[in-house]
């Protein structure tokens, strides 16, 4: 059964020896839990293919209405679940705007209530944060998660610890120290994942494949 919001809440309160939310808010631990979703979903991504109307005609095609969207991977315009042989189409470029995920097509325009059909690379989300209603990660990502969690857990805990008195303890300093190992082991293994079979592409290629840019990768 696919983890929800209290199960790795759970986990890395046990971890840290903190069940009692004394020294890890639930706040603190959203967030490091949002934290280490979007860096997985950098390496493995959700794949959310969907088919919808243009909202208005132009160049810009807002993604607004889908999962948070990283990268765009193909699109297909004008759309009809009878055309079988459809190519994908070209000359377009996935970008934000004002923080809105957007394609733009600079050799056309998008037609107001054609059908267009997306495959976009998204976050992972997780039941029971931010409103979610089911968890997406695959069963062989979750360790990986809980171990990311973890270290931004320890590392905005360690940082809380330094604004308020200036300075850490030697106990402080190691655990600062183990959040920055646990972050490294953690990156590691979303490089792992980013070239694993698992992939709902396969193997994503090394390059080429830049879910920061603005460009999308065709």
């Amino acid at each position: 059964m696919a983890r929800t919001r209290d199960d790795y809440h759970l986990a890395v309160q046990t971890l840290l020896g903190d069940l009692d939310g004394v020294r890890y808010s639930e706040a603190l631990l959203d967030d490091a839990l949002g934290q280490a979703l979007h860096a997985l979903s950098l390496a493995s991504p959700l794949a959310i293919e969907a088919t919808f109307p243009v909202p208005e005609s132009g160049q810009e095609l807002s993604l607004a209405d889908l999962a948070p969207v990283n990268a765009v991977i193909e699109v297909w315009y004008p759309f009809s679940e009878d055309d079988f042989w459809l190519e994908p189409l070209g000359g377009w470029h996935f970008l934000r705007l004002s923080g809105s995920p957007v394609i733009r097509w600079k050799n056309g325009t998008f037609r107001q209530a054609e059908m267009v059909r997306v495959l976009a690379a998204c976050d992972h989300q997780v039941a029971g944060l931010n409103g979610a209603e089911a968890s997406t990660p695959p069963p062989h990502t979750e360790e990986t998660l809980k171990l990311g969690m973890a270290a931004y857990s320890v590392l905005a805990r360690s940082a809380q610890l330094l604004e308020r008195h200036g300075a850490l303890t030697s106990d402080q300093k190691g655990l600062l120290d183990l959040g920055e190992k646990w972050l490294a082991r953690f990156e590691r293994q979303c490089v792992h994942l980013r070239a694993s079979p698992f992939s709902p592409y396969g193997a994503l290629p090394k390059q080429g494949w830049t879910l920061g840019n603005a460009d999308g990768w065709q």
